[in-house]
């Protein structure tokens, strides 16, 4: 059942293991369990130095050992380190631990030890790391140090080994890599035949190459568009149920998934894309990326809908419940002519940075070449251009695109298209 040793030439001298000696989350874990379970920091110090400076020759592990010859003062003395096997009953408990979870099954096939396969085992009361005591230095040297520096630098070097496999961890306590990845098979196919055949074995991976190879041929064709989102079917109101705003939802959905399917079938350039899918720069031809409604708050999100549908009943409602009902009827309009850059504008001022503000100066003195005068009774405050005896300003969006706005009472209103020409933007008013 067990796996041969394993031999591993010696690391050079000046190796280095980055600022905590290890690199991965095994070796390091390696690591913390040696100090934890020293008893003589002057011989782990030594030990780091010996590791550092190559006096460690070629280590070999096998179940329960790490062997090396470690140089000395003018001498080789032979260093072990015994890690105590896991008893059978220990193995067992193990591996229908982890044969329980998918998640760690489809790591280790991959070679990937889960850094919570520790946790996983001290459950079931088994350690895989080396706790105080379970470490036993011996060595040929007169050093009583517990361990001494030669089979420090041994434990420091192995932390090495770890990082580049930390299976041997496994070896170390009894079981090879290859062994263990079997057993856990042997319980994915046992667990498939106590289902009745509906599981299926445990197999190992294999190439993304040879697995398109071998698939069974080819995709079936796209399916035709429709011609329009679904209606839903009419459902009476209820007590719990107020079916006018269950109706919006459901033609949002509905609208949302339609576009998502004109976006994965139509080609690019190709026509069937409505709403805020297809509200990108008209003027450029740079298309919105489609919304993810993750990203919005609810306030965001209440604006998208009213925007988007043409209900009164719905409108007064969503306003209502808005945290800024004042506020609404602007955001509904910042949705309406830009979708989401469109109120992000509205919502959020900024500051461009030195070489945006300068590009974006560049582009609006240009609409002033032969009227400079007028281009000066624009004011230019963060990322807002604004002309207040005229009653217009143009804003500047993080997509590179003019949003222009025009005073209503004392108020910015959202006013037309934007477009990344400033002069165009203008013209929207």
């Amino acid at each position: 059942m067990n796996e041969s040793a394993r031999g591993f030439p010696a690391f050079p001298a000046g190796r280095r293991g980055g600022r905590g000696f290890a690199r991965s989350w095994w070796g390091k874990a390696w690591i913390q369990a040696l100090e934890d379970a020293a008893l003589d920091s002057e011989a782990l110090r030594n030990g780091r130095k010996y590791a550092f400076t190559g006096r460690v020759g070629s280590i070999t592990v096998s179940p329960g050992h790490l062997f090396a010859p470690v140089h000395g003062e003018g001498e080789i003395h032979r260093t072990t380190l015994t890690l105590q096997p896991l008893t059978a009953r220990q193995w067992d408990r193990f591996l229908d631990q982890v044969a329980a979870r998918a998640g760690h099954i489809a790591a280790l096939l991959r070679r990937d030890m889960p850094h919570d396969l520790v946790a996983a085992a001290e459950d079931v009361g088994v350690p895989l790391l080396p706790g105080m005591g379970d470490l036993d230095p011996s060595c040929d040297c007169e050093d009583w140090g517990h361990p001494c520096r030669h089979a420090a630098a041994l434990a420091y070097q192995a932390a090495w080994l770890v990082d580049e496999d930390p299976f041997l961890l496994l070896l170390m306590r009894g079981l090879g890599e290859q062994d263990f990845l079997a057993a856990l098979q042997q319980r994915g196919a046992e667990g498939a035949r106590e289902g009745g055949g509906a599981g299926e074995p445990i197999r190992a991976a294999v190439a993304a190459r040879d697995a398109y190879a071998a698939r069974p041929g080819p995709l079936p064709a796209d399916p035709e568009l429709p011609d329009a989102p679904g209606e839903m079917p009419t459902v009476a109101d209820g007590p719990e149920l107020e079916f006018a705003a269950l109706r919006l939802l459901a033609r949002d959905a509905a609208e949302r998934a339609f576009e998502l399917l004109c976006a994965a079938l139509v080609p690019a350039g190709g026509q069937g894309m409505t709403g805020e899918a297809a509200s990108g720069d008209e003027a450029s031809g740079d298309p919105a990326p489609l919304l993810d409604l993750a990203d919005l708050g609810e306030r965001a999100d209440a604006l998208r809908l009213a925007a988007r549908h043409d209900d009164p009943d719905a409108h007064r409602r969503l306003r209502a419940a808005h945290d800024r009902p004042a506020d609404f009827e602007r955001g509904v309009a910042a949705w309406r002519y830009g979708g989401p850059r469109g109120f992000e504008v509205f919502d959020s001022p900024w500051r461009p940075n030195r070489t945006e503000l300068a590009r974006a100066n560049t582009e609006f003195q240009e609409v002033w070449a032969d009227d400079p005068e007028a281009g000066r009774a624009f004011a230019v405050s963060r990322n807002r251009w604004t002309d207040a005896g005229g009653g217009r300003q143009l804003r500047y969006g993080r997509d590179g695109r003019w949003y222009p706005y025009e005073e209503r009472g004392g108020v910015w209103w959202p006013s037309g298209r934007p477009d990344r020409d400033p002069a165009s933007a203008l013209d929207h008013l």
